[in-house]
Formats: C-alpha cells, structure tokens, sequence
C-alpha cells in the first residue's frame, strides 16, 4: 500500500462551473502550482484520483478546479474531503524540519534513556507547535522548540526531549 499525507481540504464550491475552495494543509501553499496529480477523499483507504485543470487565488482564498468535476453539483460531492498525495511527493523540507505526521506514534524519551511515552497528536498555536505525548495514560503537552526537543530520529522512531523538573510527574 502506498503512503499517503494530506495536504489541504476541500471547504466549498465557488460558482457554478466545479471550482472549490481549498484549506491548504501544506507547508508551503507554492506546493499547489507543481501539482497536476491527486485524490479525494475522508481518508486513505477510500481515494478518488483526480487531476487538477486550474489554480487560482480569490483574494486570499485558494480555489481549485479539477478535470471532470465541472458542476457545483460534481464538486458537492467532496466538500470536507482530503486533498492527498503520494508520499513520495512531498517537498523536501528543510534539514531538521519534519512533517507533524511524521512525529506521531514516536517514542519519547528523556536524555537519560528513560521511556516517557508516544508522541499521540501535534497541536499547531499561535507561538509554536506543541507535542501532545501519552505518558501512562496521561497527556503531557511539551512545546515542540529546541530547549525542549533535543533530537529526533525518524529512522529509530524516537524523540529525545531536554526536560524540565516536573514536567511528566
């Protein structure tokens, strides 16, 4: 099976003639102007490939227009779907910068090797993301910056976290 990430949303139809707007969900809104090829759909086991015919920006709103979607009644159809590609074409980002699905399900540990938890969702604030990890049960919000996230390693699946004197008591 393939990988899949989610990169915007499907929020409503604009006219008459199948054009959407679209929540990016992207790091970089750019993404949308390289892509010809994707799918539709409320999750990865049931996709809809499509391919996208236009781009275009109403005001600050993004809207796209799908080959073979050409109603607002053919493009109902998917309002609150996903807008999916392949993982293998995703950008390329930054050297120490990760994808919020690529944190989920990590282990955490502190700098002495203990087991904290699992990373178990990201949550995106105004001054930073915040890791939500699972410790026993119980979730610890740690802010996802430099003095708290020492290192992460995708290929051991682990994250090793700088901790301060009562964080996971």
């Amino acid at each position: 099976m393939h990988g899949y990430i989610i990169i915007g949303k499907i929020r409503k139809p604009f006219g008459i003639n199948g054009f959407t707007f679209v929540e990016p969900l992207t790091f970089s809104i750019d993404r949308f102007y390289d892509l010809r090829e994707c799918f539709l759909g409320l999750n990865e086991n049931f996709l809809v490939p499509v391919s996208i015919e236009s781009i275009e920006f109403k005001g600050e709103k993004l809207t796209l227009k799908f080959k073979n979607l050409n109603t607002r009644t053919d493009i109902e159809k998917f309002v609150n779907h996903y807008i999916f590609i392949e993982e293998k074409d995703s950008i390329k980002l930054p050297e120490g910068k990760y994808f919020f699905y690529q944190l989920i399900g990590l282990s955490v540990f502190d700098e002495h090797g203990t087991r904290l938890g699992i990373v178990k969702n990201i949550l995106e604030l105004p001054a930073q993301s915040v890791l939500v990890i699972d410790h026993s049960g119980k979730e610890v919000l740690v802010p996802n910056i430099k003095e708290f996230v020492h290192s992460v390693d995708l290929e051991k699946k682990e994250i090793v976290l700088n901790l301060i004197e009562g964080l996971f008591d």
